[in-house]
């Protein structure tokens, strides 16, 4: 753990509001249970569990935007979540997990 927090520290510099390491942690292990819920409930067709897993990745972008800035980092972050959105979104893949 000391080495993600020094890691979290250095990246820090860039930040526009600073996040204590706590809380990320805490942010990190609700994103656990919020993904795993979301994939079970969409996978039963339930529309409110996609919705709530791209407001979970939308809150996550944020707070990655506010620890590390307008950083290299944060764009190399962006690019995962445009993927999945993406495929989330599409119309066979929307179809599929909403049970249509």
């Amino acid at each position: 753990m000391r080495g993600a927090k020094n890691l979290v520290e250095a990246m820090s510099s860039q930040a526009i509001f600073p996040v204590p390491f706590a809380v990320q942690i805490y942010h990190s292990l609700l994103g656990v249970f919020i993904v795993f819920i979301s994939g079970v409930y969409m996978l039963k067709g339930k529309s409110w569990a996609l919705y709530l897993l791209t407001a979970w990745i939308l809150v996550s972008l944020l707070l990655t935007f506010l620890i590390v800035g307008a950083s290299n980092y944060f764009l190399v972050e962006l690019v995962l979540p445009i993927i999945i959105l993406t495929v989330l979104y599409t119309g066979k893949s929307r179809a599929y997990l909403l049970g249509r």
